[in-house]
């Protein structure tokens, strides 16, 4: 008879979870990092080391027995029913027998929908999408960013926001707000950096280069990216923080 549910969501970045009593009593709250294994070194292989240390800790810190547990587990980077049965078989050897594995993306449905249907598209580091009919017939979309044309995810928007902001500020692109959230985002932040660069060993004076813009920054400058560059830009680009 089933004491306990666990609830696991696993993204890119973190690993949250509840563990509740038949009653509902919340019993503990998991906080881990990333266990999926398209983020995690060593890709399957570090997914099943890391998925017997997770589950070894919440099993000796609340005292389980896995047989009284049923656990509902999303997580990134099961797309595909190969790779829920590996996995799956990753979480029985740590001894959990009652799991039901899934896309993370399928919990957002679960949680929002009254009539359980619906779908789902997850945007963190990387990026899912789900959908369940009214059939209940299940259809999971997942990617490897640009390599497959999968373009979302934190990942790739936060990219894409510096990129729309770095062609108004530098290139004279089209103007796009961002400027200004970026602007009050990182003022307390980056405030120092141009004194930094200018500072910094090999990096070029901007009195002495003129401020030529990127064409004066050296190779390891324009590799830290746009706010790195700010030291070399004068009037509009020292706005940005």
């Amino acid at each position: 008879m089933t004491k306990y549910y666990l609830g696991l969501d696993g993204g890119g970045s973190k690993t949250h979870g509840a563990l509740f009593s038949r009653d509902g009593r919340l019993v503990d709250f998991i906080e881990w990092g990333t266990t999926s294994h398209e983020f995690l070194p060593g890709g399957y292989s570090g997914l099943k080391i890391e998925l017997k240390r997770m589950f070894g800790s919440i099993q000796s810190r609340n005292g389980l027995h896995w047989e009284d547990v049923s656990c509902v587990y999303g997580l990134a980077g099961v797309d595909c029913e190969k790779q829920s049965a590996l996995i799956g078989g990753y979480i029985r050897e740590c001894g959990v027998s009652s799991c039901l594995l899934c896309n993370d993306s399928l919990l957002g449905i679960k949680a929002a929908s009254e009539t359980g249907w619906g779908i789902c598209s997850v945007n963190g580091s990387g990026t899912g999408a789900s959908g369940i009919d009214i059939n209940g017939r299940v259809h999971t979309v997942g990617g490897l960013f640009g390599l497959s044309g999968d373009y979302a995810g934190g990942r790739v928007l936060g990219s894409e926001a510096v990129r729309l902001v770095y062609e108004q500020l530098f290139r004279g692109g089209e103007y796009t707000v961002l400027r200004f959230i970026f602007s009050s985002f990182f003022q307390n932040n980056l405030a120092g950096i141009p004194r930094r660069v200018k500072g910094a060993r090999g990096y070029p004076d901007p009195q002495r280069t003129g401020g030529s813009g990127a064409l004066g920054m050296s190779r390891r400058r324009r590799k830290t990216g746009i706010f790195i560059g700010v030291g070399t830009f004068p009037g509009d680009a020292r706005k940005i923080i």
